[in-house]
C-alpha cells in the first residue's frame, strides 16, 4: 500500500507503514517536530519519507519512477487549522496524489479552541459540500479497527472520502 500522512507531526505513522513494508510518506508543515515527541523519527527518516512541507502551496511527492500516487491520504485534525481561501489548493494537492480508487480519512474538529488555531470552523454539512465543490465525496467513517479521535461527536467528526 502507498500511504501519505497530512499533518504528521511525530511521523510514527509512517514509521509504522514503512516497518509493514509500505511506501510510507508523510508531510508536515512546522518544525517543531524536531523538538517534540517522535523527534527521533525525523532523526531517522527526514528527507526520505518524512518532508517538510505547506500542504497549502503546490508540491509534488515523486521518486526515480516519477509521481507517486497513493491508495490511502489521512489528515487527522489538520482540516479546521487551515484557512478557508488556501483549501482549494489542499485539496488540488490531495487529487493530485489520490490513485482512482483512493481514500482520503481524516477527523476535522468543528469547535473553537482557544488554546489553538482552529480558523476553519462549520459544521459537518458545510465540510461535506467543500469536499463535493473540490471532487470529492465524503462518506461515512468505515475504519472500525482504528480509535476515533477526541473530537468527535459534539466537537467534530471523522471521514472518509472518495474522488467523483
Amino acid at each position: 500500500m502507498n500511504a501519505m500522512d497530512l499533518g504528521c507531526a511525530g511521523g510514527q505513522i509512517i514509521v509504522d507503514h514503512h516497518l509493514l513494508g509500505d511506501l510510507a510518506v508523510g508531510l508536515e508543515g512546522s518544525s517543531n517536530v524536531f523538538r517534540g515527541t517522535g523527534k527521533h523519527n525525523w532523526e531517522i527518516l527526514f528527507n526520505q519519507n518524512l518532508f517538510l512541507c505547506d500542504i497549502t502551496e503546490p508540491y509534488s511527492v515523486d521518486d526515480e519512477t516519477g509521481h507517486l500516487l497513493f491508495d490511502y491520504i489521512q489528515m487527522w485534525e489538520v482540516l479546521e487549522h487551515i484557512p478557508e481561501e488556501k483549501l482549494p489548493m489542499l485539496f488540488e494537492n490531495i487529487k493530485k496524489h489520490l490513485k482512482d480508487t483512493g481514500i482520503f480519512c481524516g477527523s476535522v474538529a468543528t469547535h473553537v479552541c482557544p488554546s489553538v488555531t482552529h480558523v476553519s470552523i462549520f459544521p459537518k454539512t458545510k465540510w461535506a459540500e467543500l469536499f463535493k465543490n473540490h471532487g470529492m465525496e465524503m462518506g461515512e467513517y468505515i475504519f472500525t479497527h482504528l480509535p476515533r479521535p477526541v473530537s468527535e461527536g459534539d466537537l467534530g467528526f471523522v471521514f472518509t472520502a472518495r474522488l467523483i
